[in-house]
């Protein structure tokens, strides 16, 4: 079992054996990628969920704009339905209508 000395020499140690197998250029090559990865995550991050925003508000308009378009052409089509009924009921009056067996 390790105690505490002996795990603090052990960490240490792994820690030089680590640092004594990479060159001077692998520790700068992994430093700039840190430095370079961490802005490109970040920048990338913010992108996809402003573009994912935008999407949904444009399908969210786009419904409500195919909504009122539907809207509004149920609405002529019942205006006009309506004022062709107003208009045949306007035709019949006591002298036209003779009873259910008649048509005019």
């Amino acid at each position: 079992m390790l105690n505490k000395v002996n795990l603090s020499h052990h960490v240490l140690a792994n820690k030089k054996r680590f640092e004594g197998k990479l060159s001077l250029r692998s520790k700068l090559v992994i430093t700039f990628a840190i430095i370079l990865l961490g802005p490109a995550l970040l920048i990338s991050t913010l992108s996809y969920k402003t573009s994912k925003d935008e999407v949904s508000n444009q399908v969210i308009n786009g419904a409500e704009q195919n909504v009122q378009l539907l809207s509004s052409v149920i609405t002529q089509y019942t205006t006009a339905e309506s004022a062709n009924t107003d208009y045949l009921a306007s035709l019949i009056n006591e002298t036209v209508y003779t009873g259910p067996s008649q048509t005019l």
